[in-house]
């Protein structure tokens, strides 16, 4: 648990981070296979200030966990030789081109549906690429355990699940709930979240058992699995139960209390499976 506690800057980032990014992609699909009046267009518009918003405080607390935060602006020194050069990069990007489609969108720069559906889809796309940098950003040879696909597909997951009902919240709040799952839209959405969710609990199901059951070195890596049990258990409960709340929210209403539930079961769960990855770090490494 300790570990786990002390890469809680990370733990947040690589949170928050999937969720503000997949929510740019599930409002990509909704602008690109549904339909919006100007007026639910300009109230998503305002609110999609909140997956920036979280996005941009996961960024934040990834800069807590450098011995000094100023060493953040060398990273672009190190791009392409450096997997958290790269991650950081990439993260980058999807802000920067995020904040920029936000601000455009409020300037009413988007009133061709067609500029809509080509930049919304850009800062979707560029939200999973990041999602995929920050997983491939520890795929280090010194920790076998995390140096395996699965690593990047559980942030590839947790940005598809998490991130889907984070982009349907903003979507919900504005009043355009039924429109963004309506037909095609509702299609593309649902077959997001469901892989996400898939992706999700399998690679954090694996990852698990190949650090518990690890081979023991100078730490007894069995204890270290031991006291993050509750969490791994925790983890499988709410991402299943998220998902079933998630799936009346798609399939049968956008309710903003299924919504909003769902946001919070997702979060909780994506945040306990970062700590069950943390905390095996050392054991498995050695």
């Amino acid at each position: 648990m300790e570990l786990a506690m002390h890469e809680l800057p990370l733990a947040c980032f690589t949170t928050l981070a999937p969720l503000g990014a997949g929510a740019f992609f599930m409002l990509a699909l909704s602008f690109c296979f549904g339909e919006f009046t100007k007026d639910q267009l300009k109230k998503i518009d305002r609110l999609t200030i909140i997956p920036l918003l979280v996005a941009f405080v996961g960024l934040l607390a990834s800069v807590f966990h450098l011995a000094n935060p100023m060493h953040m602006f060398s990273v672009a020194n190190t791009v392409g030789s450096s997997p958290l050069a790269n991650e950081i990069t990439a993260f980058g990007v999807f802000m920067i081109v995020a904040a920029v489609y936000w601000i455009v969108a409020l300037a009413g720069g988007l009133k061709s549906m067609a500029a809509r559906k080509a930049f919304a889809m850009v800062a979707g796309v560029l939200g999973l690429i990041a999602a995929i940098f920050i997983g491939c950003a520890y795929l280090l040879p010194t920790i076998p355990t995390w140096n395996n696909p699965w690593t990047p597909l559980s942030i590839l997951g947790f940005t598809l699940f998490g991130g889907t009902l984070l982009g349907l919240l903003v979507t919900t709040c504005a009043g355009a709930g039924e429109a963004s799952v309506k037909g095609k839209a509702g299609s593309a959405i649902f077959a997001a979240f469901t892989i996400g969710a898939v992706l999700a609990l399998v690679s954090v199901i694996a990852l698990w058992i190949m650090g518990s059951t690890a081979p023991d070195a100078v730490l007894r890596v069995g204890d270290l699995a031991g006291s993050m049990i509750w969490a791994f258990v925790l983890f499988i409960i709410l991402t299943v139960v998220g998902y079933g709340v998630g799936f009346a929210a798609i399939k049968i209403s956008p309710l903003m209390v299924f919504v909003v539930v769902g946001v919070v079961l997702a979060a909780i769960a994506i945040f306990l499976a970062r700590l069950c990855f943390y905390a095996l770090q050392i054991g498995v490494g050695l």
